[in-house]
This record gives structure tokens, sequence and C-alpha cells, in this order.
């Protein structure tokens, strides 16, 4: 019944390595419950995006026009009646701004020097 230095090195060894399997076991088995967590964390984000974006459906991707539409006569038309207004504006401040406006008074003197002549 003695056992001798080989089977107590022996012993030793497959304790520790008994040992080792085990934490290798907790370790996996910790490791394959994070990742059922963050799978089933993912599925629930997966279908709660999917729920609240349930109202958007793409029917046609958005692009650009090929064809122009003619809103260029319509600018250019806006550009025109807004010069003209502006010049009407401008015109308008030159002659009630003008101190020698031309006034009945003012006009029957230069006639009555014109007639003199």
């Amino acid at each position: 019944m003695r056992k001798s230095v080989s089977d107590f090195t022996q012993d030793a060894l497959t304790c520790s390595l008994a040992a080792d399997q085990l934490r290798r076991k907790a370790t996996l088995e910790e490791q394959v419950r994070q990742f059922s967590t963050r799978e089933a964390s993912t599925c629930a984000q997966k279908e709660l995006s999917r729920t609240s974006t349930d109202n958007v459906r793409v029917i046609e991707r958005a692009n650009e026009p090929t064809r122009g539409r003619r809103l260029r006569n319509y600018v250019g038309l806006g550009a025109i009646v807004f010069d003209a207004f502006t010049a009407f504006l401008a015109g308008l401040v030159k002659a009630l701004s003008r101190t020698g406006f031309a006034t009945p008074p003012r006009l029957g003197g230069l006639w009555d020097c014109q007639s003199s002549r």
C-alpha cells in the first residue's frame, strides 16, 4: 500500500490537470453565458428597431431628376419683376428728393423771363 514518489507525482499532475480542466470548463461556460446574453440583447435590439421603423417603407430609391423643370423661366421672370420694382422705387426716391422740383410758381418765373425776350 505504499505509494512511491512517482505515484505521488503522477497524482499531483492528474490533480493539477483536473483543476486546469475545471478552470477551462468554468471559463468556457462563462463565455457561453456572455455570448448568449449578447445574442439575446442583439436580437432584442433588432426586433425593437424593426418594430419602431415598421411605418417606413421604401417604395422607390431617391434620385436626382434627369430633366430639369422649367423653373428657370419663373426665376428669370421674378428677377425682371424685381428689377423693375427696384428701378421704379429708385426713380421715385430721386424724383421726390430733388430740391429743385418743378412747381407751378417756379415755372411761372421761368416763363416770365422767356416771354420778355
